[in-house]
């Protein structure tokens, strides 16, 4: 079991929508996208943390959710959105190596009421049943 850091932060080249730079303490980094820096995939096992925190300094005010896509396989325990705007999420047993979660990153910018969404993907590093 280990904790892994997804860190947020806002792309303001992400073709004129509401985007993020992800990058997660794997080294998986987004920037290697280019305007499509929200393109990760962290390798997670059963029992692992995931902390998704938000670049000090970022426009990005708080991590608002965290949610499979629908249709997606879903990994995630019951997350919970942090005070500091952060979340946190521990991944469920019962998955196969390979498996992919496609998750939506719920956000909020500075100064703006409406949530944002982004959309990186979670992959089972081995068998976990």
């Amino acid at each position: 079991m280990a904790t892994i850091t997804i860190t947020v932060d806002y792309n303001p080249n992400g073709d004129n929508q509401h985007k993020l730079h992800v990058w997660d303490s794997e080294q998986h980094d987004g920037a290697t996208g280019g305007n499509n820096q929200d393109d990760i995939t962290t390798e997670v096992t059963s029992g692992d943390t995931i902390n998704w925190v938000i670049k000090p300094g970022s426009r990005v005010s708080k991590i608002t959710s965290i949610a499979p896509k629908s249709g997606s396989v879903d990994f995630l325990n019951t997350v919970t959105c942090n005070s500091d705007g952060s979340a946190t999420g521990t991944i469920k047993s019962g998955f196969h190596g390979g498996d992919m979660e496609n998750y939506n990153i719920g956000f909020q910018l500075d100064g703006a009421p409406q949530q944002y969404i982004d959309d990186p993907k979670m992959k089972m590093k081995g068998s976990t049943t």
